[in-house]
């Protein structure tokens, strides 16, 4: 063979190459995706060469570098799981009703889950609706995620053993302080518009709600509790409309204490609404410690030129209101303390020309 003839050959196995690596996935349409038809199955792809369509959400939230589609119809009423782990790159997932890609209703999106860069959703189904599938890499604007597709999903069919206090408007009430309650999430949900509880992911919480009967500093804990919480305490009047007042994911990390524990500065008459979820759809045996947080005064001695002093003893970081009266009709503020330690010495100047005094401390909410 001559050398023209070598260097034709070589061109077309070049172009043959560059057409073969180049061809988009069978399922990088919308009308093209692919319908799974099993219950509980692992199935596979690739997002590599995938596109973009007119008018395709941004999947997550984020623009995307190219996505994929399956299509599922619910055999009955239920719930799913997906996930795309074991994926070769940072995927995006979302799921989605209706039969164009420019008309579509979101039921669920994840970008990352848990500190893995691959996603995972859990959605509940109804009979014979058909659910679209979405996988789709990230896009940082830097370097475009793509890679093989390995797409999860697991079908529980109704009805679901849920926890009684599963939903916020079941919340159980809470009639005492202290109190340690024991509970389940497993098989409970995520509703929508539900905050993220600790700033983090999880679709397994529960609800208790508290009124407090007067002012005061309550420790949270779920100390005892058998997997990675997240703890969160709100007000307001339904699960979309919440106002955080505290919450806490882990004690401490570093050591691998993953409860969750919160401390509450309580306003009488106003109803709490606390809420208990598991990390990454974690869940086990819930234990929740609810306890008042006593502030102290102790070691009075009287200094002279400066007047009584006193330690004061509550939470590191807890302001305290320090009151004074000489006939326990009339209290006068004689300090406002940060207590940065939990233990801090304060003194009274007034007390210099008082012969007898009583003190108390409170904390400021």
């Amino acid at each position: 063979m001559n050398n023209q003839a070598h260097f034709l050959a070589g061109a077309v196995l070049a172009l043959f190459a560059a057409t073969a690596v180049s061809a988009p996935p069978p399922n990088d349409k919308f009308a093209n995706r692919i319908a799974l038809f099993v219950t509980n199955i692992t199935t596979t792809g690739t997002t590599l060469s995938a596109s973009k369509e007119n008018g395709e959400p941004a999947h997550a939230g984020n623009a995307g570098t190219g996505s994929v589609w399956w299509s599922w119809t619910a055999p009955a009423a239920g719930e799913v799981v997906l996930r795309t782990d074991g994926s070769t790159f940072d995927t995006l997932l979302a799921v989605y009703t209706g039969s164009a890609v420019n008309a579509l209703t979101l039921v669920a999106a994840n970008d990352d889950h848990g500190v893995l860069d691959t996603s995972r959703v859990k959605f509940g189904v109804q009979n014979g609706i058909q659910y679209q599938i979405a996988v789709d890499g990230f896009n940082d604007g830097v370097a475009d995620e793509s890679g093989e597709v390995q797409l999860a999903l697991a079908f529980a069919s109704a009805p679901l053993n849920r926890p009684p206090n599963d939903d916020f408007a079941n919340a159980t009430e809470i009639p005492v302080i202290p109190v340690t309650l024991t509970n389940s999430n497993a098989a409970a949900s995520r509703e929508v518009g539900e905050p993220e509880h600790a700033g983090r992911m999880g679709d397994t919480s529960i609800w208790w709600r508290w009124t407090a009967s007067s002012a005061g500093t309550y420790r949270l804990t779920t100390a005892g509790s058998d997997f990675d919480t997240l703890l969160g305490v709100y007000t307001g009047t339904s699960v979309d409309a919440l106002t955080e007042v505290a919450s806490n994911d882990d004690v401490d990390f570093e050591n691998q204490v993953f409860t969750s524990e919160l401390t509450l500065n309580a306003r009488p008459g106003t109803l709490y609404h606390l809420g208990v979820d598991g990390f990454d759809g974690a869940s086990g045996t819930v234990v929740l410690h609810i306890t008042p947080v006593s502030i102290r005064l102790q070691e009075p001695a009287f200094v002279p030129g400066d007047g009584l002093q006193m330690t004061l003893l509550s939470l590191p970081g807890q302001i305290c209101s320090i009151r004074a009266t000489s006939d326990w009709l009339s209290w006068t503020q004689v300090a406002r303390v940060t207590n940065t330690t939990g233990t801090t010495v304060f003194t009274d100047p007034s007390a210099t020309n008082t012969p007898l005094r009583f003190y108390q401390a409170e904390a400021v909410p």
